[in-house]
């Protein structure tokens, strides 16, 4: 019973580090919950008013769920260009196998 007692300047300090490891401890795990937990529950909050980000959830399709925090604009612009490619690197071939994909109706296996 004697060690836990403050009567000798080693039990003393071994109370102090112990407070205040217990203490970072504490500080620690308050930062790591607010930066790792919260962020998580709110939409879009790790990457709010990241264009980058917005993008690529729009052309993976993240942006269908709403946890992600990412909407679709409702205007965007047609770019021309963009649709010039694509008819120059587009096989005949690609191009009717697309179609029929299509127009007509597959049976589920």
């Amino acid at each position: 019973m004697s060690c836990l007692l403050l009567d000798s300047p080693s039990s003393t300090l071994g109370w102090l580090i112990l407070g205040l490891s217990l203490l970072s401890t504490a500080v620690i795990r308050r930062s790591l919950f607010f930066a790792l937990v919260i962020p998580t529950t709110m939409p879009g909050a790790f990457f709010w008013k990241n264009k980058a980000f917005e993008e690529h959830a729009k052309e993976t399709g993240l942006a269908n769920m709403p946890q992600v925090g990412v909407r679709y604009e409702e205007h965007r612009t047609f770019k021309v260009g963009e649709l010039i490619d694509t008819i120059k690197t587009t096989t005949a071939k690609e191009a009717i196998d697309q179609l029929k994909e299509i127009f007509y109706w597959k049976k589920v296996k």
